[in-house]
């Protein structure tokens, strides 16, 4: 008894696999043909449209071919600007370098020997502006002297 009982269940069982099998092959199915035709029959469908419907087709796609390529001149033109406008920076970014470069430079510390150069020629230069000064001042002071004795003998 215990035998005959595990075959009916194991032939249940094999029978409920077949029919949960067919089950999904058959959904399979039906979602196949509920999501669109197959490519060999999109194929014949377009061996069977009439010639104005081909035209038509025809007529769509030169529009779209036109649009695109219309598109496409457009973001051509539009890397083309860009390019400019990267090409002026990198030039402008030359130039500013280069100001950079130039003006340190000419703020740059000198080495000790020109600054020990430039020193003493800023000293001899003192010095003979020191030695202009005193004969000037000496000259000037003659003058004033000068000029006081013909100031005091015209009266």
């Amino acid at each position: 008894m215990g035998d005959s009982g595990n075959r009916k269940r194991s032939k249940k069982s094999k029978r409920s696999k077949r029919d949960k099998a067919a089950k999904k092959i058959r959904a399979a199915q039906r979602a196949e043909r509920s999501a669109g035709p197959s490519p060999a029959e999109t194929a014949d469908v377009a061996t069977d449209l009439s010639s104005e419907s081909r035209e038509l087709v025809i007529e769509l796609q030169r529009t779209e071919l036109s649009r695109l390529l219309r598109e496409q001149q457009r973001l051509n033109d539009r890397v083309d600007q860009l390019l400019q406008l990267h090409e002026r920076e990198q030039v402008l970014r030359q130039q500013m370098q280069a100001a950079l470069d130039n003006l340190s430079t000419q703020r740059a510390l000198p080495s000790p020997e020109r600054a020990e150069r430039e020193q003493q020629q800023l000293v001899e230069r003192v010095n003979r502006a020191e030695s202009k000064f005193s004969a000037l001042q000496s000259a000037v002071g003659r003058l004033v002297s000068v000029i006081e004795r013909q100031t005091a003998s015209a009266q």
